[in-house]
C-alpha cells in the first residue's frame, strides 16, 4: 500500500493526536492516504472517529499496548 503522509504523534496525549490527525486531512486532497502512528494507545478511538467525521476511510488498523497504527483514506 502507498502512503501519501505519515503523522508521528508519539508522546502526545489526548486530544492532540486527533487534533492532529484533522489538520492533516484538511491538507490533504481526495484519494490521498494518511498513516497515524503514536504511543498513547487509548489515543486510536479519537484519532478514528476524528478521521471519519473528516471524511476519511479507515483501511488500516493496530493497537498494541506501546503503540498504535492508523491508515485513513481521505475520501
Amino acid at each position: 500500500m502507498n502512503i501519501d503522509y505519515k503523522l508521528d504523534v508519539n508522546g502526545e496525549v489526548c486530544p492532540i493526536p486527533a487534533a492532529e490527525t484533522r489538520r492533516m486531512l484538511r491538507k490533504m486532497d481526495s484519494g490521498k492516504t494518511l498513516e497515524v502512528i503514536g504511543d498513547f494507545d487509548q489515543a486510536i478511538l479519537n484519532v478514528i472517529n476524528m478521521a471519519e467525521k473528516n471524511g476519511a476511510e479507515v483501511i488500516e488498523k493496530e493497537n498494541r499496548s506501546d503503540y498504535f497504527r492508523v491508515v485513513v483514506k481521505k475520501l
